[in-house]
């Protein structure tokens, strides 16, 4: 996590195990593992926009939606 002025962008690594419908994606217990993204912007100490990149094809591809 780096913060400067009213901005602060993190980046993380985000796992789970299907167990719900995910983006029309039926649970089927398989995992995925995927690098995230993400840009805040801070007011009156408080998140009030942020922008995010996911990588949602690794994420896909680990799920077993597309090959």
């Amino acid at each position: 996590m780096v913060a400067e002025g009213d901005k602060v962008a993190v980046r993380f690594r985000c796992s789970g195990t299907l167990q719900g419908e995910f983006m029309g994606v039926k649970p089927n217990g398989r995992r995925q593992e995927v690098d995230e993204v993400f840009f805040l912007r801070v007011q009156d100490g408080r998140f009030v926009e942020y922008w995010g990149l996911e990588d949602n094809l690794a994420r896909l591809q680990q799920l077993g939606a597309i090959s």
